[in-house]
């Protein structure tokens, strides 16, 4: 999921187009009504030369597009301004002990990074967020030193992993592919996977005994956050937290970490492969959405009458991609088809967008 998240956020902000070996697929029925519709002028501005192909529905998707991205990431901001300015206002009642022992975790897990732990009167799991600030969050309650142990490992092993950073990646990419249902689907599922991978992590050199220890820190948690309803219930809902239940299927999450706890299911080779599997296909079809080019089915239009001054625009004119990245624009001339060549960096002026581009 990692590297399929990778690769489609890269070809987001590449958009960049190969000069060579590139195989251009003209569509002759979607991609043509699409363009028709979304082309459609609303309102043309009335000029003496025609400068501008006015605003069309096209703008208007644009518009709506953007206008709700910057209402989510807005959201998104207050939301998580709030939750730090709750979790301020709590009194830190860590004492030495737990510092102690927080610290003594953390080197064992290797992190040399300052990370504060903050432990408050509420009803709350214990939970980890931050990137320029790290802190991990727990409840006042009478835990046990091992239990303690087991919390702070799991909560660690979130920062360890970078979970708050992918979070925050995850969130944006949301904000800005919001009309897609799959980004939903890739942030409940991402929040299901971080959980299952930080146990997994924080068991690995456990016996029963350490997993019975680990299993009853979680149950104590649980039923902790879930004795009532308290003023510290919207903490467990900010986007960017690690926290001990997530997810919108609580209870399922729930079974399946404590199946995870109990017997650890054992490295198979088929596994690895699918990962490979995975990485191979993604990179494949990473690379691929570079070289072939989709684009409304363009004909060429030939003006053979001599004398004539044909207007032209995309719709009698194309580009013939060069070997050194440029292109040979083809239109209607004086009695026959006429060239000019348009270089790489005046091509990417923009001013040739609108022509298809036509591999000769």
């Amino acid at each position: 999921m990692t590297v399929l998240f990778i690769c489609s956020v890269l070809r987001i902000i590449l958009p960049i187009e190969f000069p060579y070996n590139n195989i251009v697929i003209e569509d002759t029925v979607v991609y043509p009504l699409i363009y028709k519709y979304i082309q459609y002028p609303i309102f043309e501005p009335y000029v003496e030369f025609k400068t501008s192909d006015g605003f069309s529905i096209l703008h208007i998707i644009l518009l709506v597009w953007l206008l709700v991205s910057i209402i989510l990431f807005a959201r998104f901001a207050l939301k998580y301004r709030r939750f730090i300015k709750t979790v301020s206002s709590y009194t830190n009642l860590a004492g030495k002990a737990d510092k102690k022992l927080f610290n003594k975790v953390k080197a064992e897990l290797g992190i040399n990074r300052n990370i504060e732990l903050a432990v408050i009167d509420e009803y709350i799991s214990p939970m980890t967020f931050g990137l320029i600030k790290p802190k991990v969050i727990m409840p006042l309650n009478d835990f046990s030193e091992v239990e303690k142990k087991y919390i702070f490992m799991h909560e660690l092993n979130h920062r360890k992993n970078h979970d708050t950073l992918l979070k925050l990646m995850i969130e944006i990419y949301r904000c800005i592919f919001w009309w897609n249902p799959l980004s939903y689907l890739l942030k409940s599922d991402m929040d299901y996977k971080l959980e299952l991978k930080c146990d997994s992590r924080t068991i690995s050199n456990c016996g029963d005994k350490e997993r019975t220890a680990y299993l009853s820190s979680m149950l104590k948690s649980l039923k902790i956050a879930g004795a009532e309803e308290s003023p510290a219930a919207a903490l467990t809902a900010s986007p960017l937290i690690s926290s001990e239940h997530t997810g919108t299927s609580r209870n399922e999450i729930i079974i399946e970490r404590f199946k995870l706890i109990i017997k650890p299911p054992k490295k198979k080779m088929s596994a690895m492969l699918t990962n490979i599997l995975t990485v191979v296909i993604g990179a494949v079809l990473f690379l691929s959405s570079y070289i072939f080019i989709i684009q409304p089915s363009s004909s060429i239009h030939e003006f053979n009458e001599p004398g004539v001054i044909a207007y032209f625009d995309e719709s009698n004119c194309y580009l013939d991609p060069q070997p050194d990245g440029g292109y040979m624009l083809h239109f209607p001339g004086d009695g026959d088809i006429e060239t000019i060549y348009i270089s790489e960096e005046e091509f990417n002026e923009g001013y040739y967008d609108s022509y298809p581009v036509i591999d000769k």
